[in-house]
């Protein structure tokens, strides 16, 4: 399998003419068209906001602490 990667402008009728290398062999193949965003949004990175949480969710300090009922549902007696 080869790849050819191509940059192209879209013209407004749409229709895009591929010129092919002449050493690809003639005859029926398959075309991938891949477009990066197809949405014409840039994507925009959400940035990420420290201590959004902070002071809202209580740790118990026992948190770390094995459970002996959650022990016997996972291994029995």
């Amino acid at each position: 399998m080869q790849a050819l990667k191509q940059t192209v402008i879209i013209p407004e009728n749409h229709k895009l003419v591929i010129n092919v290398p002449s050493n690809i062999s003639t005859g029926k193949k398959e075309l991938f068209i891949i477009f990066e965003n197809i949405n014409n949004k840039k994507e925009e990175k959400k940035e990420r906001v420290f201590d959004q949480l902070a002071g809202k969710l209580n740790i118990p300090n026992d948190f770390d602490e094995e459970n002996q009922d959650v022990n016997k549902m996972f291994y029995g007696d």
